[in-house]
């Protein structure tokens, strides 16, 4: 989780320095190493959460190039993510916070 952490977190920063191509790389592999565990029955909460985060950051490389319709459906992906937590999580309030990122994401990107 440590390199998902990484790959995500760097794909950010590139993003911001508008290198996008290495954003969406970095973003992609941050996805394909959290996606597998996030996917099981037994996945905890943050791992999940992981992939949330990935996916809607995933989102903002397309968005900031304009390519709207492709932003969507990774912030939705993300929001799918994030509305199931609202109703498994422990911690409902940091539930419903990501609930209302993705939800903002998506609302951006609908032009």
């Amino acid at each position: 989780l440590t390199l998902t952490r990484l790959h995500d977190r760097t794909g950010n920063a590139q993003a911001r320095l508008a290198r996008y191509g290495e954003a969406a790389d970095s973003f992609e592999r941050a996805i394909a190493l959290v996606r597998p565990l996030a996917e099981r029955a037994d996945a905890p909460p943050e791992v999940r959460r992981m992939l949330m985060a990935a996916l809607g950051n995933s989102g903002d490389v397309p968005f900031y190039q304009g390519r709207y319709d492709e932003a969507l459906i990774q912030y939705d992906a993300a929001r799918t993510i994030a509305r199931r937590a609202v109703t498994t999580s422990v911690d409902r309030a940091a539930a419903l916070r990501d609930l209302q990122l993705t939800t903002t994401r998506s609302a951006y990107a609908i032009k």
